[in-house]
């Protein structure tokens, strides 16, 4: 006969049920080895170098916290290191996880203001495409040298990366980039109908909120009801995903978009470059391109993109593909 658990139990063993399950969900994300030697206990991570002054502290404040509390060591590669690992020892697993919990708080804070590093995208880079995009960009480019003050050329989105963007990602840890690159390879799983659907694009438009007096990113509308709502549906599923796996917290309503025009381009070459322009004498040439149409292009690829970071064609570096019938 099995013992009735009084209520203080029951809370204590659910509290110890979901310790165990966090446990282990930790331990897939971050392995735990032992070291034969010094029976340590130890947990390897790869992080970027701008995460070690928010584990420092100053002084080394924060280390020697961390270390305090948690009877364990946290050991930083020093800035001239060419190693990316951060290594965590500990003499239990208990307490090694103490530690890792407390580094991933501070890390999911630092993220939260940190720049996005990946994002998953619908590549329109048809040589038609490319044709229209360039001879669009021709006529705006005569418009800002002649009456826009501090225009260049470099505002522009150069042709071979014209692409329709659908979630933007922050993936500073291998775990991390693993996990998205498993959800792309996933989409084969999607109910719906992604891959073939038809986009089309007409005019341009700024983002809401935004006016050419002030204008920071001018992009090309998509126009096709049908597609705008299946993407919306992907989006909708592939959230949800990114959701599960605690790669996304709060997704932003998607605001589709191909960016023709994103002035925060002229920072690359000065920092100190304003991030809007004033596009007012543009007026005049967009109500002229109000209709203006690019080819209807196919979706025929759902990338994972590395922000600056561009192969041999021009496009971002993929870390997954997906396309009918082969993931790369």
């Amino acid at each position: 006969m099995n013992k009735k658990l009084k209520s203080g139990e029951v809370v204590v063993k659910v509290l110890e049920e979901n310790n165990q399950e966090q446990l282990e969900k930790l331990s897939q994300l971050y392995p735990i080895t032992k070291d034969q030697k010094t029976n340590q206990f130890i947990i390897q991570m790869d992080l970027p170098q701008n995460f070690y002054p928010h584990l420092i502290g100053k002084g080394g404040s924060k280390k020697t916290e961390l270390e305090s509390k948690t009877k364990c060591e946290l050991i930083i590669p020093n800035q001239n290191s060419s190693s990316g690992t951060v290594i965590l020892k500990g003499p239990t697993k208990e307490q090694l996880t103490k530690l890792l919990k407390k580094v991933r708080k501070i890390l999911h804070q630092v993220k939260s203001g940190s720049r996005y590093t990946h994002f998953i995208n619908l590549p329109l880079i048809s040589d038609e495409m490319k044709e229209r995009v360039i001879l669009l960009q021709e006529q705006i480019k005569k418009v800002g040298e002649e009456e826009i003050e501090g225009f260049k050329k470099s505002v522009f989105v150069p042709p071979e990366r014209f692409h329709l963007t659908l979630v933007m990602v922050k993936l500073y840890e291998e775990h991390e980039r693993d996990t998205v690159k498993e959800i792309i390879s996933n989409i084969k799983d999607y109910p719906g109908q992604i891959l073939e659907t038809l986009i089309g694009l007409e005019g341009m438009e700024t983002f809401e909120g935004q006016s050419f007096e002030q204008l920071r990113v001018l992009y090309a509308k998509v126009k096709n009801r049908n597609s705008i709502e299946k993407i919306h549906k992907f989006h909708k599923w592939l959230c949800l995903q990114l959701q599960k796996k605690h790669i996304l917290y709060n997704p932003e309503p998607l605001e589709l978009h191909a960016t023709l025009v994103n002035v925060r381009y002229l920072q690359k070459q000065n920092p100190n470059a304003p991030n809007y322009l004033d596009f007012t004498p543009f007026n005049r040439l967009n109500e002229k391109l109000e209709n203006y149409k690019f080819p209807q292009t196919k979706i025929k690829e759902i990338h994972l993109s590395t922000l600056g970071k561009y192969r041999s064609d021009g496009f971002y570096f993929p870390l997954r593909i997906f396309s009918a019938g082969n993931e790369k």
